[in-house]
């Protein structure tokens, strides 16, 4: 059972500063009946939990001239323990970002620096991705640091009224690793944080006629994942292309095809 609201006001504090807060409420009791038997007539219970947290966020922009923008935010998350889990604290989050934005006619960038200060991380154990022996609740991970700097360019080639080339381009790094021991002390300072690549990228190139015929090529680059906390493994590193294409019939009807890879 769970009730969720939250309250949020958009501030125009000057012609050049706008501020965002918010404040956001959860209430989510759980609780978990597993059955012995596939015709489930026999039954155990299984764990029981309540979570009631408070959050609060706060956001601002800054423009500096009519290209130039600045930005910062914090903002404070969370994720409940799963239901499996018994009276296990959930996951909670500070969360800070700050960055930089330029705009002018066709040409579009962004650099945003990012925090996730996690004073307990939560892994959700199921029968697919299992913490160790254990298939279902939740895991403590202990504290963890996220940071990272995400980047965006974006440019728009055009050629008078016929045809325009829109280009983009997106790139994450992250840094993930554990600050402090979990409760168990299965997970220890240092560790790396799993599941998560500390490179990515995506590229993008489009033809976008007048007729109104419009491709796109996309490529995509995820680095290669430590899949536990002692990096013991990591996944495959991936590149993909996915191509696109649609045509408008008329004004109501639009044929497209797809190849996603």
């Amino acid at each position: 059972e769970a009730i969720s609201y939250f309250i949020m006001d958009h501030i125009a504090a000057s012609e050049k500063l706008d501020i965002t807060a918010a404040i956001r409420y959860e209430d989510i009791q759980t609780d978990q009946t597993k059955y012995l038997t596939l015709d489930r007539t026999s039954s155990k219970k299984g764990g029981k939990n309540t979570t009631n947290e408070t959050l609060l966020a706060l956001g601002a922009t800054y423009q500096l001239d009519d290209q130039w923008t600045l930005l910062a935010g914090v903002h404070e998350g969370f994720a409940p323990a799963s239901a499996g889990s018994e009276e296990k604290d959930p996951e909670k989050s500070t969360n800070y970002e700050a960055g930089l934005r330029f705009a002018q006619s066709d040409l579009y960038m962004e650099a945003i620096y990012f925090l996730s200060d996690y004073e307990n991380a939560v892994q959700y154990c199921t029968v697919a991705n299992a913490c160790g022996e254990q298939t279902s609740g939740s895991i403590s991970q202990g504290e963890v640091e996220i940071e990272g700097l995400e980047f965006l360019l974006s440019y728009n080639f055009a050629s008078g009224a016929d045809y325009s080339i829109p280009v983009t381009f997106t790139y994450t790094y992250t840094d993930a690793e554990v600050t402090a021991n979990s409760d168990d002390d299965d997970i220890v300072e240092g560790d790396t944080l799993a599941d998560i690549p500390e490179n990515q990228w995506a590229a993008s190139i489009g033809y976008e006629a007048a007729s109104g015929w419009e491709s796109y090529l996309n490529a995509s680059y995820t680095d290669e994942t430590c899949i536990d906390s002692s990096c013991d493994g990591t996944t495959d590193d991936l590149l993909v292309f996915d191509l696109s294409a649609s045509y408008p019939l008329n004004p109501n009807t639009k044929v497209y095809a797809k190849v996603d890879n």
